[in-house]
Parts: C-alpha cells; sequence; structure tokens
C-alpha cells in the first residue's frame, strides 16, 4: 500500500527553497530508523537480561552486564516559556 501523501497544509501553503535545510532533514529522517531500531532492540537485550536468573554483575561476551536499583522519589519543577518545532514527513501518515 502506498503511503498516503498530504499535498497541501493549507490556504497559505508554501514551499521554502533551501537546499541546506533540506539536507539537514533528510539526514535527520535517514537516521530516525536508526534510532527506533536500537530502541526496540535495547529494550529486547534489557527483557531478556531481566529474564536470566544470574547474580550480577557478569559477562556475555564483551559485554558486561549490571544492574542499578533506583529509588523513586518527588519532584517539582517549573517549567519555563517554550517553542516547540515539529518536523514531519509528508509522506507519511499523521
Amino acid at each position: 500500500m502506498a503511503p498516503k501523501t498530504k499535498a497541501q497544509i493549507g490556504l497559505e501553503d508554501r514551499m521554502v527553497n533551501n537546499p541546506e535545510l533540506e539536507k539537514l532533514l533528510e539526514e535527520r529522517h535517514a537516521l530516525k530508523a536508526s534510532v527506533s531500531l536500537f530502541r526496540k532492540a535495547d529494550l529486547v537485550a534489557k527483557e531478556k537480561i531481566l529474564a536470566v536468573n544470574e547474580t550480577m554483575p557478569y559477562r556475555v561476551g564483551r559485554f558486561l552486564i549490571t544492574k542499578q536499583s533506583i529509588p523513586g522519589k518527588t519532584i517539582a519543577f517549573e517549567t519555563s516559556d517554550a517553542i516547540r518545532v515539529s518536523i514531519k514527513n509528508v509522506a507519511e501518515d499523521s
């Protein structure tokens, strides 16, 4: 199935010709898949580590496996005004 395409943002849709920015956005998009794949692999590996019944620390090949308990705490803080920039690929579903 072909991805949906947003042909127009709105009535004031504008195209900006900025090759440098477009190159940066293309590089960002290409790396996005790698980060997503890493996060999935990291989650699966950590779930497997917790399922293995071994006393920590231990080694698996060239990897050192350790575990640290982190107690819960209450955090209160203020935030300041900010601007959020959103970048979406118009060829992908929103």
